[in-house]
Parts: C-alpha cells; sequence; structure tokens
C-alpha cells in the first residue's frame, strides 16, 4: 500500500504548555464529543487517502476535504466532532479556516497540523479555536493519543 510512506516519527507540540503559563498553571480540559465523525482537511491527495483509510480501520467515520471550501461546506451540512487541518491550504489559511469552522459549530475539536512554524497558531490554541497542533511529519500514535483523549473525554 502506498501510504506508509507519508508518516515518519516526529515530536507532537503540546501548546497546552504554553496556555498554562499563559493561565497561571490551568490547563484546558477536553470538551466531551463522541469524537467519532472525523473530518479530514488536507490539500494532498495522498496523504488525505491514506490518512482517512489508517482512521477508518480504527473505527472512525471520516470525511475528506481537499479545500477550505469543501471543508466549510461539510462542516455546515454533516455531523463532524473532530476536524484534522492541514494549516496551508490552497484557498484559505488554517487561521481563518478554523475560526469559520468554530463558527459554524462552537463544539468542534480542531487539530492542526502544519510543517511550518506559524506564531499565530500560539493565538488559535489560547483564543479556544484550535484544540491539538502537530508538527508534519505526522506520528501517528501521538494521533491516535489525541483522538482518544478527545473521544472518550467526560468535559
Amino acid at each position: 500500500t502506498h501510504w506508509f510512506f507519508i508518516f515518519s516519527p516526529s515530536k507532537i507540540i503540546k501548546f497546552t504548555e504554553i496556555q498554562s503559563d499563559k493561565r497561571h498553571g490551568s490547563l484546558r480540559t477536553p470538551m466531551c464529543c463522541t469524537g467519532k465523525r472525523l473530518l479530514i482537511v488536507e490539500d494532498d491527495y495522498n496523504t488525505l487517502i491514506g490518512l482517512q483509510e489508517l482512521l477508518g480501520h480504527k473505527g472512525y467515520h471520516v470525511k475528506g476535504a481537499t479545500c477550505a471550501a469543501k471543508a466549510i461546506h461539510l462542516t455546515e451540512n454533516e455531523s463532524i466532532d473532530i476536524v484534522l487541518c492541514d494549516y496551508r491550504l490552497p484557498d484559505m489559511d488554517g487561521n481563518h479556516l478554523c475560526r469559520k469552522l468554530k463558527q459554524i459549530n462552537t463544539h468542534l475539536v480542531i487539530f492542526i497540523f502544519t510543517a511550518y512554524n506559524q506564531p499565530e497558531l500560539v493565538d488559535l490554541v489560547n483564543e479556544s479555536i484550535v484544540d491539538e497542533v502537530f508538527n508534519k511529519p505526522l506520528q501517528l500514535e501521538d494521533l491516535y493519543r489525541a483522538l482518544e483523549m478527545y473521544r472518550t473525554c467526560q468535559g
């Protein structure tokens, strides 16, 4: 199968550490959701298909979008619990897309993954727009742990 080459070990970025400094030690706890319905927003088609297959085999109901416009449409018209979103997309950056998705559904859990260091990601986390940020390439075990935490949380 072609998708194994896309993933290799990397470090997960936990912005909750930054958040705890800003909020005097209080960490945000995840809100409760079923966490079974995922939307993956990724402009690289092979990566999107690979993630859909991997997470589908883990029991998640996965929708995919290769651009922000489709992600917005799916969020407006489908029941979505968690969004896994690439930060750089062809039609809109992750900052604007995540804010738009949160306006559509305030209970949405959003994970961003990026290969770039974006200072505005700290703001997205501190404003409770984004829940987790991952470095690319994604380390699957870290993604699975985060998904499980938000899927089973009792916020």
